[in-house]
């Protein structure tokens, strides 16, 4: 499966978030995009809102969405979210060919992000 990976704060999820995944659907032939609102953002200082309730925001936002699922996998872990670990985990438990997305706001501090897993020692 072509799997495109959409995470984020999501406080609010807006139309900007369905549209980007509507083009990457189209443009990359994906057979789904997966929205992972995260827990805990390390990059950002404001407060945000409840990680549920973003949750529960997103899922209604994508609930008229065939090739659209959220999945609370980072939301559930708790603590400080990073993609590098989310995506060895869902190539775990639900292997495929994964696309991540970004939005311009992620694209700003992508170099700031966590490159490698901590070692469990």
């Amino acid at each position: 499966m072509r799997i495109g990976i959409l995470g984020g704060t999501f406080d609010p999820p807006h139309i900007g978030h369905l549209e980007l995944a509507r083009a990457a659907i189209d443009a990359l032939k994906l057979d789904e995009v997966l929205f992972l609102p995260a827990h805990r953002n390390p990059l950002k200082r404001a407060k945000s809102s409840p990680a549920k309730q973003r949750l529960e925001m997103v899922q209604r936002m994508v609930a008229d969405e065939p090739k659209m699922a959220v999945s609370d996998i980072e939301t559930s872990r708790g603590g400080p979210s990073y993609m590098v670990e989310t995506l060895m985990e869902l190539q775990m438990v639900k292997p495929g060919d994964y696309w991540v997305l970004l939005g311009a706001d992620a694209m700003k501090t992508f170099d700031e992000w966590k490159t490698r897993r901590r070692s469990s020692s």
